[in-house]
């Protein structure tokens, strides 16, 4: 568990400088550590509120393909 920032007032870019702070004071393992933790929270609290991952859905409704289109895809660039 990290550092807690405790403010009167909400300053965004107050958060902001702090939390990369505290990101940049993390090792790479740690980094990578804190990623698939938050990842493997996620997965379980979409299951738990009834998503599935995608091959469980295919299987149970039997379809055997599915055709993605390259406009189904967002890219994201920093």
């Amino acid at each position: 568990m990290g550092p807690i920032l405790k403010s009167d007032d909400h300053d965004e870019e107050k958060e902001i400088e702090f939390e990369l702070s505290w990101l940049l004071s993390l090792s790479t393992e740690q980094r990578f550590d804190l990623m698939f933790k938050k990842s493997r929270e996620l997965v379980a609290l979409l299951e738990a509120n009834g998503h599935r991952r995608s091959p469980e859905l295919l299987k149970e409704h039997k379809i055997d393909f599915v055709i993605i289109r390259a406009t189904d895809f967002r890219i994201y660039r920093s």
